[in-house]
């Protein structure tokens, strides 16, 4: 539902702010509805506020990350 978010880049910071060190975050968003690139451009915003990258789990019909967050 990211790619519904009005400022993703905000909103993942925010989402970043209220997380504990090592939580994780799934990020799911239908393929229907985004894109490679679009979803590429959140994962890299995700990133940047600071979580890191782990093996997505597949979810049918679904572009997936799973993100740890990294220490503050």
């Amino acid at each position: 539902m990211i790619h519904e978010v009005p400022d993703p880049r905000r909103f993942l910071a925010e989402v970043r702010g209220l997380l504990k060190e090592k939580a994780r975050f799934l990020i799911v968003e239908p393929k229907g509805h985004v894109g490679v690139a679009a979803f590429a451009r959140i994962t890299e915003m995700a990133i940047g506020a600071g979580m890191t990258p782990l093996a997505p789990p597949r979810v049918a019909f679904s572009r997936t990350a799973l993100l740890r967050v990294a220490r503050r």
